[in-house]
């Protein structure tokens, strides 16, 4: 599990708890709990690096455009295959 905290998020102490909830249909089944988890929040050793959780860098522009190609793609081959069944 990762976390990351806004940068004007109070130090100290944090208990955690996560709880597990399966959906089926339009109900939701209890599934289980983590018990709480201590660990106590720290401001960076190093004030370059706060935030750089959640910064992905400059890969990000890269992996949307392979995401706006493989649609592209996508949906040709689907127009593609529609017009091969319409003429055949």
């Amino acid at each position: 599990m990762r976390l990351a905290f806004a940068p004007d998020a109070p130090l100290g102490e944090v208990v955690a708890d996560a709880a597990l909830v399966q959906r089926q249909a339009d109900d939701g089944a209890w599934v289980g709990e983590a018990g709480g988890n201590r660990f106590s929040v720290q401001g960076p050793q190093d004030p370059a690096e706060a935030g750089s959780l959640a910064h992905t860098g400059p890969r990000e522009w890269a992996y949307g455009g392979m995401a706006v190609a493989a649609l592209a793609a996508g949906g040709g081959l689907l127009l593609g295959a529609r017009r091969i069944r319409a003429s055949g």
